[in-house]
């Protein structure tokens, strides 16, 4: 499903393009705007949740 979107590099409205890559640390989703294709978005795609890793101090 597209998506209309601002484009925050070259200032249009446009349709974003959806893109899977797998990286280093695992796969990537990207949006990507279909007139600059520039980056609008990044995310890493995990399945486990990332709150989980996050250490905890106590005084």
């Amino acid at each position: 499903m597209k998506e209309e979107v601002k484009c925050p590099w070259c200032g249009k409205v446009v349709d974003t393009r959806k893109v899977v890559l797998q990286g280093k640390f695992g796969k990537i989703k990207e949006w990507r705007c279909e007139d600059c294709d520039g980056i609008i978005a990044a995310y890493l795609d995990e399945d486990e949740a990332v709150l989980e890793r996050v250490r905890t101090f106590q005084s």
